[in-house]
Order: structure tokens, then C-alpha cells, then sequence
């Protein structure tokens, strides 16, 4: 009986201890509610005051530094936890000066940039255009006014976390080009608009740029496709590491003509102005072809490296490249005969232009570009000089184009590359960004340069800031292939990771 009655007693203790925890825990919910309640008041009251003085002031005057900037509490308050949103929040009052205007002592820098994008604008084309001095200083005020979410497109933090740069804008991506099974080496766009691209699968491919699709697949050759070339008649030539020329009919697919000569891996095409095709081959020669019989009429000899470049200069004689340091230029009329030798590079050429004066640039793994001078005329009375050689590259030279504003640019494995003003030799310009070698180059209606790397990007370059306007990703293997702008205004990449991107 004893047992029970004390039982019980704890058991009531038990209890009355609950029913004590439960209403303890029942006023802790109620103060919450209140004090929940007195934030969403104080909420309420800071909106009715920015409504209020929107009501009551349709403009408000901002005084920075001295200069006067007109707008709204609206635009001012467009961005939660702001300077702005404090300032003219119901527990800070601000107060107006004797002309109506709020003061705030800081010098205006570019402030209209920052009231632009508080009223919703698009600014990356305005910050892109500022110098690295002024993209900071910018940062700095937008850092003081709370306005970094506003403005996180346009800057991204450096690994410090402690200065901010320019970020690329990235560009759009608008169709993919899928269905090659292996590397692209090159590809080109016809004058219908389609693209031909040749591939290590042995493969040319006809693309359709409205909807994507691939057209037609050229099956013949035995070896990777290295070079495609369109020719006047309308036909596409390819040139393969199966040591043929193939001529096809690019409207119904069919191989119309196989060349046969050379006796190791065709590596460039170039169609001549009398219609005849140049190949070179890593077998150290030129050939001379007839496109309408598929004659070899001219075997050019006297290369001791592969073949590299191929160019048909303004006089028609055509200018080849090889690994052996040399540049020759040929007569293709009568007997193929080597008119010039250009000796001076200290190691293989990979490159070499004409520029609009007749002159002659070429780019070598001895770090230098040579500016030659060439005279018309039949051997012996040609001859040619060095009479410039560029210097700063501190690696391979792999890349040149004139300018449209008769300069030069130069792309180079050191990852960087230069504009050269021709006349003086001086270099008044470098880009840096990409990670990898720069293999290529090409300058676009606008005038920008675009640069392609082996970094898996390629960017577009303002010439006259020299700051990147566009960084373009999206490839997941190196950005190889030519890159051409189309006749629409897009730019076309190909890529090791068997496709061709197209962007806007």
C-alpha cells in the first residue's frame, strides 16, 4: 500500500514538472511571435516611409563629391540591403542639405555607371571599355555601396578575394555541330553557306548551318582528311594522309576524281588562279595538278623538310614553306623551277603572308618574325632580302595575319600574341590571357581580333584597349581547326572533341 501512495506522489510530481516545461516552452513560442511580429512592423514602417517619400518626391537629388545625380528613391532602393536601402530606411532619416539635395561625401568616379545599372540597364559593354585603373576604382564604390549582388555578372573575384577584375562576358553557343567520330583538322565554309569539315574518321562532312544537320558524308579516302578546299567550278577537293586528292560533287556525294602522286601524306591544297590545284606533301615536294584531266603537270622539287604552308603570291608565282628553314619561291608556268631561296630562320617556318605591299612575313620556331623583300621577274634577275626581323615572342611563332589597318599580329606558343607595326618593327601591342599556345588567328568584319588556343577557348580582342570582349568555351578538348567567321556574322570552332560549335 505504502508503494503505491509513493508511486503516485512521483508520478503527480512528474506531471506538474511536464505541465511546468510546457507552458514555459508556450511563452518562449509567444515572445517569438512577438518579436517576429515587431520585425515585420518595422519592415512595414521602413516600406511606408521609401512609399512615402516616393509620394512625396517623384525625383530625388543626390550630391557625390560635388556632382549632382538625378533620380529616384525607387532606383536608389532597387537593391535590398544597400547603402541606398539604409540610407532612406525610417531609423537613419537622412537628412537634405540647404538645395534639397542628399550629400555624400565621395568622390562621384563613375557613378553614373552604378545609378545606370541600378535603373536595370546593361553595363558590361561600358565597364569593358574602361582601363584596369578605373575597373578598380569602380569595384571600390561598389564595394562601399552594397552593391556587389547587382553588379556579380560583370566582375568576378581573383583568387585573393581581395582585387576584382573584368569578367568575359561568355558568348552564346547556338548550334552544334555532331556526328564526325574523331578529330577535326579543318573545315570551311562554301559559298552556298554550308560547312565542309575533314576529320581524322576519313570522313568530309557537308553541314547545313539552319538546322545542324549534316548533309551529306564523303566516304573514300583511307587516312585522315587534312585539307579541304572548295574550287571555282563549285567541287570540293580533300587532301588526305592516304596520299591522295579527291575531287567531289558536293550536291549528290560522289568521289569524281582521285590524284594520285605524291608518295606520303598529303598536308595543304591551294587552288591557283588558272584553276589547277598546289598540293604539298611530307614527301618534300609541290605538285602541279589539272583539275579537268587529274594530270600531275609540275612536280616541284628542292625541299629538304616536310611541307608546311602553301600561298600563291600577287605575281602568281607560289611561295611554300617546310621544316628546313627555307622559304622558296616557284615559277608554275613553265618547268617549275625554284626562283628564290629566303634563307635566315634559324629553324622550321610554320607560317608566312603577303601583305598588301608585296612583301613577304613569316613566323618560325626560332621565336622571330622576318619581313622579306621580293622582286618580280623570272630567275636570275628576283631576288629577295631580310629586312626586318621581330623580336619578343619567347616561343614558337605559329600564327600571323595582316591587319586591316596594315599591321601585323603574330600568335605564338608563349601564349600570348602581338600587333607589330610593319614599318618600324616596333611591337605596340601584346595580349595575354589564354593559358596554352596561341594557334591561330583571324580578324573579323569589326575589326576585333579572334584568337584560338590550345587552353580548349578562344577569345575575341578589342585592338585599340586591348582588353578581351568575349572568352569563348564550350569545346572539351583543344580548339584545333581553323576558326572562321561566317558569312551571317557567327564565328565556327572546330575542336579534337569531334564537333563544330557555332556562336553568336
Amino acid at each position: 500500500m505504502l508503494n503505491n501512495i509513493i508511486i503516485m506522489m512521483e508520478e503527480a510530481k512528474r506531471m506538474k514538472n511536464e505541465m511546468e516545461r510546457m507552458e514555459q516552452e508556450g511563452l518562449q513560442i509567444i515572445e517569438q511571435k512577438k518579436l517576429l511580429e515587431q520585425e515585420r512592423e518595422g519592415d512595414r514602417k521602413i516600406l511606408m516611409h521609401v512609399s512615402n517619400a516616393i509620394q512625396g518626391k517623384s525625383r530625388i537629388k543626390l550630391d557625390i563629391g560635388g556632382q549632382i545625380f538625378t533620380t529616384s528613391i525607387h532606383t536608389l532602393t532597387s537593391q535590398k540591403n544597400s547603402f541606398f536601402t539604409g540610407l532612406f530606411s525610417e531609423h537613419m532619416q537622412a537628412k537634405t542639405e540647404e538645395d534639397g539635395s542628399y550629400f555624400i561625401d565621395r568622390a562621384a568616379n563613375d557613378f553614373d555607371i552604378i545609378l545606370e545599372r541600378l535603373r536595370g540597364e546593361d553595363v558590361g559593354q561600358i565597364i569593358k571599355k574602361l582601363d584596369q585603373e578605373r575597373r578598380e576604382r569602380l569595384w571600390k564604390d561598389i564595394q562601399f555601396y552594397l552593391l556587389e549582388d547587382a553588379f556579380e555578372e560583370y566582375f568576378v573575384k581573383s583568387k585573393s578575394e581581395e582585387v576584382y577584375v573584368e569578367k568575359n562576358i561568355v558568348g552564346n553557343c547556338s548550334l552544334i555541330l555532331s556526328g564526325h567520330s574523331a578529330k577535326i583538322n579543318t573545315f570551311i565554309q562554301l559559298s552556298d553557306g554550308r560547312i565542309a569539315s575533314g576529320c581524322d574518321d576519313r570522313t568530309i562532312k557537308i553541314w547545313d548551318l539552319t538546322t545542324g544537320h549534316c548533309f551529306l558524308t564523303l566516304v573514300g579516302h583511307t587516312n585522315y582528311v587534312y585539307a579541304v578546299i572548295e574550287l571555282k567550278d563549285g567541287r570540293l577537293a580533300s587532301g588526305s594522309y592516304d596520299r591522295t586528292i579527291k575531287i567531289w560533287n558536293i550536291q549528290t556525294g560522289q568521289c569524281v576524281m582521285s590524284l594520285s602522286g605524291h608518295n606520303n601524306y598529303v598536308n595543304a591544297l591551294k587552288q591557283l588562279r588558272d584553276g589547277r590545284i598546289a598540293s604539298s606533301s611530307i614527301d618534300h615536294t609541290i605538285k602541279i595538278w589539272d583539275v579537268s584531266s587529274g594530270r600531275c603537270t609540275l612536280t616541284l622539287n628542292g625541299h629538304t623538310g616536310i611541307g608546311l604552308t602553301l600561298l600563291e603570291l600577287s605575281d602568281s608565282r607560289i611561295t611554300s614553306t617546310t621544316s628546313d628553314d627555307k622559304i622558296r619561291i616557284w615559277d608554275t608556268t613553265n618547268y617549275g623551277s625554284c626562283e628564290l631561296v629566303l634563307s635566315g630562320h634559324a629553324s622550321k617556318i610554320n607560317t608566312i603572308i603577303q601583305l598588301a605591299d608585296g612583301r613577304l612575313v613569316s613566323g618560325s620556331d626560332d621565336r622571330t618574325i622576318k619581313v622579306w623583300q621580293i622582286t618580280e621577274g623570272s630567275f636570275p634577275t628576283c631576288n629577295g632580302s631580310c629586312t626586318m626581323t621581330l623580336s619578343g615572342h619567347t616561343n614558337t611563332v605559329g600564327a600571323l595575319i595582316q591587319l586591316s589597318d596594315s599591321r601585323i599580329a603574330s600568335g605564338s606558343w608563349d601564349k600570348t600574341f602581338k600587333i607589330w607595326n610593319i614599318d618600324t618593327g616596333a611591337c605596340e601591342l601584346t595580349f595575354s590571357g589564354h593559358s596554352d599556345i596561341v594557334g591561330a588567328l583571324t580578324q573579323l568584319c569589326d575589326g576585333r581580333i579572334a584568337s584560338v588556343s590550345r587552353d580548349k577557348t578562344f577569345k575575341i580582342w578589342d585592338i585599340s584597349t586591348g582588353q578581351c570582349d568575349l572568352s569563348l568555351s564550350g569545346h572539351t578538348g583543344v580548339v584545333g581547326a581553323p576558326l572562321i567567321q561566317l558569312k551571317d556574322g557567327r564565328i565556327a570552332s572546330g575542336c579534337n572533341d569531334n564537333t563544330i560549335k557555332i556562336w553568336e
